[in-house]
């Protein structure tokens, strides 16, 4: 267990414990030493196999829940540490630099296999693919997010995010199925949905750009949630209004909304993007 792992494991017990309604001294009582139980907690020593079971059991806590627990809250930390690193090349449009990290991520998957490898090399390349369109993915790596994507049951924080930020290397009859069961399973967040109708009005499947936009409708949306709101309103205008009258309207909406605030790059980003993809007939 590495580190990271090891952390995750002592705070999901910690929970555990203090939902259950046990201190410590009643938990460790005939088992192990409250100081033991105190270290595993904060993180700093790792419990084996036979001395987690019967303190789980105490709990009536399933092992392989606990184990399950860990391994996800694991992952999604080291995906989001990946993302934080690769997102400002993605948000300067960096193409040779993301093309570069794409194909060294791609490397590392085909050499060791590992889960992480393939959730970074997936992502790297769908972002890749989202800022040139023509970029060639690769095959091995395309079908793996695939298989692993049709495989899941439960739909949490990491898998909607691995779903959201590799949706571009799938079909779009897998995008409207994965959709679909995430909005029944009330799973998915606004603006993960938003950025599906982002990548249904790029492929021009505009009836279901439209129907997921429609979905978010349904949803509350965080007033404070200024970025959520505003991709809403711009996609929302694509996709209802006349081209001439949703030009206009997005471009008071980036002018108030981006433009005044100082984001100019990101500003500019939405007015290419009105002048690089087709309007839908209206």
């Amino acid at each position: 267990m590495d580190r990271l792992s090891k952390t995750n494991a002592g705070q999901l017990f910690h929970k555990i414990r203090n939902n259950r309604g046990f201190s410590v001294a009643q938990l460790s009582s005939g088992i192990l030493s409250p100081s033991t139980i105190n270290k595993f907690e904060a993180g700093t020593i790792q419990l084996s196999f036979f001395n987690l079971a019967p303190l789980l059991q105490k709990m009536d806590y399933s092992l392989d829940d606990f184990y399950n627990q860990v391994q996800t809250s694991s992952a999604s930390a080291s995906y989001r540490k990946f993302l934080d690193g690769f997102e400002s090349i993605y948000q300067e449009n960096d193409l040779p630099t993301l093309k570069k990290a794409s194909q060294e991520l791609c490397a590392v998957y085909e050499k060791d296999q590992n889960f992480q490898s393939l959730i970074q090399a997936a992502t790297a390349i769908s972002l890749t693919k989202s800022v040139d369109q023509s970029y060639e993915t690769n095959p091995l790596i395309t079908q793996r997010i695939t298989e692993y994507l049709l495989k899941v049951n439960y739909w949490g924080k990491l898998e909607v995010a691995i779903f959201n930020n590799c949706s571009f290397l799938l079909t779009s009859q897998m995008v409207k199925t994965i959709t679909k069961e995430l909005i029944y399973s009330q799973s998915v967040s606004a603006l993960a949905l938003i950025n599906v109708a982002d990548l249904m009005y790029q492929r021009q499947e505009y009836q279901l750009a439209k129907e997921i936009v429609k979905q978010v409708e349904n949803l509350r949306l965080n007033q404070n949630d200024l970025v959520t709101r505003f991709k809403f309103l711009f996609m929302k205008n694509l996709l209802t209004l006349d081209a001439s009258t949703a030009r206009v309207r997005n471009q008071q909406l980036i002018d108030g909304s981006l433009r005044s605030l100082g984001s100019n790059s990101l500003a500019s980003t939405f007015e290419v993007y009105m002048t690089k993809h087709s309007f839908p007939n209206t």
